[in-house]
């Protein structure tokens, strides 16, 4: 099954074709549709690179711009930190207040 006939269906055998894989989300979804891993049945060989290589630039950028967002609601529950309307209006707000290279105890240096 490939990741998009696998939409909104779940295996207990799972069988997916990764051969035509585009990227690391497609792999993601074709196995996720699997209750387990053990009932999963990859039907030829796959790019590996998918499972083994770096994710894109924009996926980077949103986990960094995730783990900012996670810290600004922290603090704006603490009533520490100014608030804004859109996420851009906030990243931009808490960059400024903080430092433009300003990175959380959980992200990781670039």
């Amino acid at each position: 099954m490939t990741d998009f006939a696998s939409q909104g269906r779940i295996h207990i055998n799972n069988m997916v074709n990764l051969h035509g894989a585009k990227n690391h989300q497609s792999v993601y979804t074709a196995f996720s549709r699997g209750v387990s891993l053990q009932g999963a049945i990859i039907l030829q060989g796959f790019d590996d690179k998918h499972l083994t290589g770096e994710i894109t630039g924009d996926l980077r950028q949103e986990f960094r711009e995730l783990k900012l967002l996670d810290e600004i609601t922290c603090l704006r529950y603490e009533g520490k930190c100014s608030t804004g309307i859109t996420r851009s209006e906030l990243i931009h707000s808490f960059r400024i207040w903080k430092d433009e290279n300003y990175v959380t105890k959980t992200m990781h240096k670039i």
